[in-house]
């Protein structure tokens, strides 16, 4: 297990003792962080954040779970309701990828409600439509698209936690 960078022009993964892309030359300011390790053999990238702190952690608790044998959070997505991804997996996420979880508080807690005991691969498109209806209840198009555009960011966080993991799509693709 070990820790990369990302390059934001060609993005392609690169270690952390290098300050610049050996491919493109290119310095990144703000750097993306990711923590290597295999799941089933196959190597994957997590992503941490913008910090090297957070990335060092995540890279500890990975190492802890491969020494005690224990299932990573991401290999449970197929048994858990969407209340349970919201609370244990998206949340964490989104808290280290952003500054603040304020704003878009309030839509992540009524989806939560919304769907709360339903499995998360069981959820439709239309389940999702359906929602979005109840949650701008006819205010304007720029609430609608707000509330679409944190529900589409769920979904493809779930996706890409649980891609390495089905041998089929689980969860549609918003």
């Amino acid at each position: 297990m070990s820790i990369f960078t990302r390059c934001s022009k060609c993005h392609i993964f690169n270690a952390l003792k290098h300050n610049t892309c050996p491919k493109c030359a290119t310095t990144d300011k703000v750097k993306a962080y990711y923590v290597s390790h295999s799941v089933a053999g196959k190597r994957t990238f997590e992503y941490a954040g913008n910090k090297l702190s957070i990335a060092k952690s995540v890279d500890a608790d990975r190492k802890l779970e491969k020494r005690t044998g224990k299932l990573p959070q991401y290999a449970k997505l197929k048994i858990m309701n969407f209340a349970e991804f919201i609370n244990t997996l998206f949340i964490p996420h989104f808290e280290a990828k952003n500054k603040s979880i304020q704003k878009p508080q309030y839509i992540i807690k009524f989806f939560k409600d919304f769907f709360a005991d339903i499995d998360i691969c069981a959820i439709k498109p239309i389940d999702i439509e359906r929602a979005v209806l109840a949650g701008t209840g006819g205010k304007s198009s720029a609430s609608y698209n707000y509330f679409i555009a944190i529900i589409k960011r769920m979904f493809n966080y779930a996706i890409e936690i649980d891609k390495d993991n089905r041998p089929r799509k689980a969860i549609a693709t918003l």
